[in-house]
């Protein structure tokens, strides 16, 4: 079997070189998409950039494994089949979905691929994730306490007739829940201003009231803020101080 896997990049040089080295162990093709300009979710997102070129990725000892993949996208999910056009193109049979902002433990990573190849009769892959906050040291918790806040889609098997449809969503329910811990850094970031630029260019961006959020729960956030999910506010009830394990890339 053959497995590929896409990442988005998009003002990601903090973690993307990371990234890599997560997956380019396990994988055969890594496809980075890239474009100058952010989706069209939201009308400000026409005064961002992306900061990020392609050269920095060089750095990597998988860089043999990356093809690069340059366009314009009005959506996620047309920058996403977009990598999965050409993984299939190029005798993938899998490809596993990474955002730049995704890690397992190797020993997970190990799971996924032996999870798909034990089981390769799905049209996707889904594996739980707990999600950060700020930092390393906060997580996000569900209204009941549990620290697995979804259950994201994370590979697709590309023998069959399935495509993205929205974000990462396939136009599937047929799927296996894989045993894989993702640690999604969705909102750990350096300084503000990265988040305010995520946000505005977000796939998500369209769905709730951005300043209105950014000053309320990102600037002003305590521990003791809660319901600060940006669209379903109760999915993330509260904030955790995480006494878990990190990949081995963030450590």
């Amino acid at each position: 079997m053959k497995f590929g896997v896409h990442i988005l990049y998009f003002n990601q040089d903090k973690w993307i070189l990371k990234t890599i080295e997560n997956c380019g162990p396990f994988v055969d093709k890594i496809y980075v998409a890239w474009s100058e300009k952010p989706w069209s979710y939201n009308d400000n997102a026409k005064n961002f950039i992306n900061n990020s070129n392609v050269d920095f990725l060089k750095q990597s000892k998988y860089y043999d494994k990356i093809t690069i993949i340059k366009g314009e996208w009005k959506l996620d999910e047309d920058e996403r089949n977009s990598c999965l056009n050409k993984a299939k193109e190029d005798g993938m049979d899998y490809l596993i979905t990474q955002d730049a902002d995704e890690f397992y433990t190797f020993e997970d990573y190990k799971k996924i691929i032996n999870g798909i190849s034990a089981n390769p009769d799905y049209d996707f892959y889904t594996t739980p994730w707990i999600v950060f906050w700020k930092n390393y040291n906060y997580i996000v918790t569900g209204k009941d306490g549990n620290q697995i806040c979804g259950y994201p889609e994370i590979a697709i098997n590309l023998h069959k007739d399935v495509k993205f449809i929205r974000c990462r969503r396939p136009n599937s329910k047929n799927c296996k829940r894989l045993d894989a811990i993702c640690h999604h850094m969705c909102f750990v970031f350096d300084k503000d201003d990265d988040c305010w630029n995520k946000i505005n260019t977000w796939g998500h961006s369209h769905q709730f009231n951005i300043t209105e959020w950014y000053n309320k729960y990102w600037l002003n956030w305590t521990p003791e803020l809660k319901n600060i999910h940006p669209i379903q506010p109760t999915a993330w009830h509260k904030t955790l101080e995480y006494k878990g394990e990190l990949p081995e890339v963030l450590r």
